[in-house]
């Protein structure tokens, strides 16, 4: 069933976690929920959601394995990741696997703070990929702006056909 609303999908092993995520995002966007990294996986495969909300810590598989596989997958690795994790990691390092589309956030999280995050996120995966639908007309990984950006994010969609009005003229 498609809502219209953007797919999120959280992939997230603590049952109190996934909750407070579902009730505060799911007025906004459609919530799916992944308790393991297999599980995950699999459901970002065939789902294919907006933007993959993942744990680090989590079992079957861990959140760096399910990263990888990510974007190593065509199909997925153009879908923003948001790290949301507990483990202390190692900042430079994820500095240099995290994609433009892609964000670290800490827990303890407020949820205003993740749907902040949730809106830039998805904004500079939109904007990249409408860069490169731009300069590669046909190109599979363009989505259209306005599915993947809530209206309330930076730049309102209504202002993407005056800048690309601007961009060409």
């Amino acid at each position: 069933m498609d809502s219209g609303k953007p797919k999120l999908l959280v992939i997230e092993d603590v049952h109190a976690t996934r909750r407070v995520l579902d009730v505060s995002l799911r007025t906004q966007y459609e919530v799916m929920m992944s308790p393991d990294g297999l599980h995950g996986l699999d459901s970002a495969l065939t789902a294919k959601p907006d933007l993959v909300i993942l744990d680090l810590g989590l079992p079957k598989m861990d959140g760096w394995q399910v990263f990888d596989e990510l974007r190593k997958r065509e199909e997925t690795r153009d879908i923003p990741i948001i790290v949301l994790t507990a483990h202390v990691v190692d900042h430079e390092h994820w500095a240099g696997r995290l994609g433009e589309g892609d964000a670290f956030m800490a827990k303890p999280f407020l949820p205003d703070d993740l749907r902040h995050r949730i809106e830039q996120t998805t904004h500079s995966a939109a904007v990249q990929r409408r860069d490169v639908g731009d300069r590669y007309p046909g190109c599979k990984s363009q989505l259209a702006i306005e599915r993947v950006v809530h209206p309330s994010a930076v730049i309102p969609t209504q202002a993407v056909p005056l800048v690309d009005r601007n961009q060409h003229a």
